[in-house]
């Protein structure tokens, strides 16, 4: 098992992906925000986080120094390429200001070893952990109320 902020050297889709920016503040910023987007293959916006989202904004960037933010994802995500796009800025204080806005990153989700290759082709956006229960109805009606 790969320790926690290790790089990657694969990116598996049944893995958490926790994505980690590290920028240097030469002053107070007290209403930095920070956003991530992640874009699957298509250029659907899978992903649109941001820091103001969690509520602790107030005086985030206290005074100058090197800073790191790290976004944590849970393993929900289908295998196959995505974008990673970052931005900050602030949108909370009296005027909206980008300090840097681009696309960090292009990554790919491999599936999982135990992925059968007709699901990574499927047209979705999210492979959650799911779960299935199918039994025999006891009554032994159809559904439309005719005997099954």
């Amino acid at each position: 098992m790969r320790p926690p902020g290790a790089p990657l050297e694969m990116t598996r889709r049944h893995e958490p992906l926790c994505i980690r920016l590290r920028f240097v503040a030469r002053q107070r910023l007290p209403d930095l925000d920070i956003a991530i987007y992640l874009l699957d293959h298509r250029g659907v916006r899978v992903l649109d986080e941001a820091w103001s989202d969690t509520g602790n904004v107030t005086d985030s960037v206290g005074r100058p120094g090197e800073y790191e933010a790290a976004l944590i994802v849970p393993p929900v995500l289908s295998a196959g390429e995505c974008v990673v796009d970052v931005w900050i800025g602030s949108t909370i204080g009296a005027a909206d200001e980008t300090f840097v806005h681009h696309e960090a990153l292009t990554l790919r989700l491999s599936p999982h070893p135990h992925d059968r290759a007709e699901w990574t082709e499927r047209n979705r956006i999210v492979h959650p952990p799911v779960e299935w229960e199918m039994r025999l109805d006891p009554s032994g009606q159809a559904p439309s109320g005719r005997p099954g």
